[in-house]
């Protein structure tokens, strides 16, 4: 069984950086076109209910004031995007309880316990919504590009 995710990078309004984002697996079975509407249509309302993630520290951006660690622009977070959500993928994984089943083969009656546990696949499905966080604390779709 394999998961798809749904990710939000959260922009800050007036820098226009990102320092955390978060990412919310599901185990969802069946073609592209139904998981890809599944992930849609959560991703309105799920980075609610999503886990939180920083950026990796060895991600920097200079500015004015110097080296930012921990920090990237929207480019480079889609650039980089397989690095950046290594660790929360992993950990995601690892939250997730191994799907009990039963099986019984053709050779041995005895019916077998089995449990599967569900991880991403090498290029997971994905859909990434960014989330602006205005100066108030508000967190809004992006709109328009």
């Amino acid at each position: 069984m394999e998961l798809a995710a749904n990710v939000w990078p959260v922009v800050d309004a007036r820098t226009g950086l990102i320092l955390r984002y978060f990412v919310r697996a599901y185990a969802i079975e069946g073609p592209d076109a139904v998981i890809r509407a599944t992930l849609r249509a959560l991703a309105a309302t799920d980075c609610r209910m999503a886990r939180m993630f920083r950026i990796p520290e060895n991600f920097k951006v200079a500015s004015e004031h110097g080296i930012l660690n921990g920090c990237i622009t929207i480019a480079g977070f889609h650039h980089h995007q397989a690095p950046i959500l290594e660790r929360a993928f992993s950990e995601l994984e690892d939250s997730f309880a191994p799907v009990q089943g039963i099986a019984q083969s053709d050779i041995d009656p005895e019916p077998i316990g089995f449990a599967i546990s569900p991880t991403f696949p090498k290029e997971p499905y994905l859909v990434v919504t960014t989330l602006v966080e205005t100066t108030d604390g508000q967190l809004l779709p992006q709109t328009g590009a």
